[in-house]
């Protein structure tokens, strides 16, 4: 069973790969390390959820930022109509807005209980190229 240990490890061998340090993408304020892929940021961070049985499961979520959510209301239904259309078009990844920040953000997340390093490259990387085409969808739609 791989522990959050194994994933911080997975993360500091990415980070050697690329060229930097685990420490210097890391923000201890939120947890998260921030990785660049294309024009995306992705956040990425590990949460822990309580099952029916009592158990934890732990994530690797990624989250990147993709547009800021329209402030009135009419701009905003077809805002977020255009994401879930945009959102049938790419598998793994879903949209969704964080509260109190107003940004629609591509998440991918994954169980880490049997997650290798190579799945693990394989979230963080597949969610920086869904959220540049997302992105590109979207600045295509709403850029009018």
């Amino acid at each position: 069973m791989v522990t959050t240990e194994t994933v911080k490890l997975y993360i500091d061998r990415l980070c050697r790969e690329i060229g930097t340090t685990a420490a210097a993408i890391h923000n201890p304020k939120t947890g998260a390390w921030y990785f660049s892929i294309g024009h995306s940021t992705i956040e990425v961070f590990l949460t822990s959820v309580g099952t029916d049985e009592g158990t934890l499961r732990t994530f690797l979520r990624c989250f990147a930022p993709l547009r800021v959510v329209p402030p009135d209301n009419l701009n905003k239904t077809d805002f977020f109509y255009g994401a879930l259309e945009a959102n049938t078009r790419y598998t793994g990844i879903k949209l969704g807005v964080i509260a109190g920040r107003g940004l629609l953000c591509a998440i991918a997340e994954c169980d880490i209980a049997s997650m290798s390093y190579a799945d693990m490259v394989m979230l963080i990387t597949d969610t920086g190229h869904s959220a540049g085409q997302l992105d590109d969808f979207l600045q295509q739609r709403f850029s009018r």
